[in-house]
Parts: C-alpha cells; sequence; structure tokens
C-alpha cells in the first residue's frame, strides 16, 4: 500500500511516516518514536524526560493539524476566487488539488519548530463591563448581585491557543485569580449573624491559558517536611492561597490581596505529571523524591480546585527507575480495552488482570493519565 505522508528533504528528513497496512502486520514503535526524537533533539543516546517528550509530541502534532487546516482553506479559498463554481477542484479542465508531499512541504516551510508549545497562542486581554447584551435581564434578590459582581473579575487576561482535535482532548485550562479580602458588616450582633460569612473575595484580575500537563508537587512548598501521599492531596494543594503583600492594583495599594490557581476547563484526557525531582542547592543537583503517592482508579477532582465534578478513569501510568532525572529508565502500565492491564518495558509486553500497585526498588509513578468518565460509556 502506498504512504500517506512521504518522507521528503535532505538527508532524508523526518516526519511522522504513517502507512497503511494490511492485516496483522506488526507495527514497529519505533517507526514513530525515532522521528519524533530527532525532531525532539533526544536522539543523542542519553536519558531524556518522558513529560518533555510527550508534551513535544502533542504539541507538535497540534500544530501539525493546524497548519494542514490553514493551507487547505487558504487553497479552498483561492480556487473559488478563479472560478471552480462547482466545487469540484476543476478550473478550466485542469485540476487544483493538492497532494500529501504539497501540503507538508508548504506546512515545514511555514515554521520549522514542529511541536514548540509557544506557537499558535495569542494573548487576549478584556475588561469588565457595566452594560448587559441582553435586552432580558435575570430577577436576582441584591445579596445574589454582590456575589455575582464580585465573582467576576475586574480585568482578565486570557491566553488563547489554536483548536484542533488533539487540543480538544488534552488541553484544559487554568486560572489565577487575584483576590481582595474585605470584612463583611453584619446588622446586629445575634448568634445567627456569626454563623454568616464574615470575609467576601472580589476577585481581582483573572489570568487564564492552556496546559497540557497538570504538575503536582509531591512535598510542600512551605514545609519540606510535609510529603503528600494521595493525589487528591496534591490537586487540593495547587489551589492553596499565597498572600501578595504589597500588591498595587490600578493605583490602589490592596492590604488583603491573594493570589491562588483554580482550574476552568477539564480536558478529555487529564495528565498529571507527579514532580518526582528536587533541586538540591547544596549540592547542586537534582535528587529523586521516592515517597509513595496513592493512586486512585477513579479520580474525583477537589472542589477546591475546580465547579466541574468530573469524574476521571485511570488508564495509563508511567513508572521512572532509578536515582536520577538523567539516568535511569521508563516502563508504563496500559489498560486495554477488556479492563485488563498491558505491561510495558521495552520489548518485553504482558497482559494481567490487575495492575501491580506496589512499588519495587527505585520504580515510581511519574506520569498518570485520566479519562473523562462520560467518554468511556
Amino acid at each position: 500500500m502506498k504512504r500517506i505522508f512521504e518522507t521528503e528533504g535532505p538527508g532524508g528528513s523526518v516526519r511522522l511516516d504513517h502507512k497503511m497496512r494490511v492485516g496483522l502486520e506488526p507495527l514497529d514503535p519505533r517507526e514513530l518514536t525515532q522521528p519524533v526524537l530527532v525532531k525532539a533533539k533526544m536522539d543523542d543516546g542519553r536519558q531524556h524526560d518522558a513529560q518533555e517528550f510527550l508534551s513535544f509530541l502533542i504539541n507538535g502534532l497540534n500544530d501539525e493539524y493546524v497548519k494542514v487546516i490553514k493551507l487547505l482553506n487558504e487553497h479552498r479559498k483561492q480556487v473559488l476566487e478563479n472560478g471552480d463554481e462547482n466545487g469540484d477542484g476543476v478550473v478550466n479542465g485542469e485540476s487544483t488539488k493538492l497532494d500529501s508531499s504539497e501540503i507538508f512541504a508548504s506546512a515545514d516551510a511555514e515554521n520549522n519548530k514542529w511541536g514548540s508549545i509557544k506557537d499558535g497562542k495569542s494573548l487576549v486581554k478584556s475588561l469588565k463591563s457595566t452594560e448587559s447584551t441582553d435586552s432580558w435581564e435575570a430577577v436576582t434578590s441584591k445579596t445574589q448581585k454582590r456575589t455575582q459582581k464580585a465573582l467576576e473579575p475586574e480585568e482578565t487576561m486570557t491566553t488563547k491557543a489554536d483548536i484542533s482535535p488533539i487540543s480538544k482532548m488534552f488541553n484544559g485550562t487554568t486560572a489565577y485569580l487575584i483576590e481582595e479580602s474585605t470584612k463583611i458588616e453584619h446588622k446586629g450582633s445575634s448568634y445567627a449573624n456569626s454563623a454568616k460569612p464574615q470575609i467576601r473575595k472580589n476577585v481581582l484580575t483573572k489570568s487564564t491559558e492552556p496546559y497540557l500537563c497538570l504538575g503536582l508537587d509531591l512535598v510542600s512548598p512551605t514545609d519540606p517536611n510535609h510529603k503528600y501521599k494521595t493525589v487528591t492531596e496534591c490537586l487540593d494543594a495547587l489551589s492553596k492561597e499565597g498572600q501578595l503583600d504589597g500588591y498595587v492594583y490600578k493605583d490602589r495599594k490592596v492590604p488583603n490581596a491573594t493570589r491562588r490557581l483554580v482550574i476552568d476547563e477539564l480536558p478529555t484526557v487529564l495528565v498529571l505529571h507527579l514532580k518526582r525531582f528536587a533541586y538540591d542547592f547544596e549540592t547542586n543537583e537534582s535528587h529523586k523524591l521516592h515517597n509513595d503517592i496513592e493512586v486512585p482508579a477513579v479520580l474525583t477532582m477537589p472542589k477546591s480546585l475546580t465547579k466541574q465534578s468530573n469524574k476521571y478513569n485511570l488508564f495509563a501510568i508511567i513508572y521512572h527507575h532509578g536515582q536520577k532525572l538523567s539516568t535511569g529508565h521508563y516502563t508504563a502500565d496500559v489498560k486495554t480495552v477488556n479492563n485488563w492491564w498491558c505491561g510495558c518495558d521495552d520489548e518485553r509486553i504482558w497482559i494481567t488482570a490487575d495492575r501491580n500497585e506496589k512499588c519495587h526498588g527505585t520504580r515510581t509513578p511519574y506520569l498518570l493519565l485520566y479519562l473523562n468518565e462520560m467518554d468511556t460509556k
């Protein structure tokens, strides 16, 4: 069968070389991984980070898709302008259709930084509007209006990325909120008032940006002796408030300003990166954190981090074996269609009914991949 995408360029330039296969002909994973390693400059024989490779691969696939769609749309527009009224790709008896080699050669010429994380992003700034765009206004109480107004940020900074099936599957959106705490004055000093909220938080600014992997600290940033024990505890730590001393907003000093992270949108595939390596300032080297982390088969996102009540099913784990980031070995457990687990260690592949949750030696979970429960039904 012919190749869908041809390899081009001097010296056999690298491209994912997908082939249409017949029957049960096996697929050698090196046909896919080796070209990406070359593109990522990770083919030097040394140990490289699995999270960096995964991010590079997914971002590269997203960029390639977006470039091809843009080129096809531009070509379609030119064809219509040149008189292809029937839309069959034929003008004056000649075909105007592009083949795959032309498309990808143009995509490479446009930008050869395949997998660049910064590609396709733009920053959009908006201010809170006091005017309603709807001719109908919902009937709400004064208390509800005050609460809603406090939750709306005065200023919003949004980093947007190009939309593709890849980004829709893997990308979520995080938001950093800078909030001002003000005391609520209740009338009277009754016991009932003491049970009411005493502090109101007004959102001053909101900065949103897409994410691919959520990085989770395994140790408290403020207390090195406090090691987290569960994935949920690690996620909760993401949303902890940080005090901002001397913060100034619109020429006004805010005495009680705090900053915290929330998740606005959750992806279909949630990738959690357990930060196993910490820098030691005394030795000027990174060392590995071996503390055990409980990995749930079904993950419910903490309410402190997101308002969405999505549940996620674990379907893959990538383990790191070794003491250092620059050395070691990676293995993986992947759930198959019959809910059995497939262990992967280079050429060794085995199937078990249940996942081995115990970690032996230096084998520790490093990347966790979860699938939205709604997409598994």
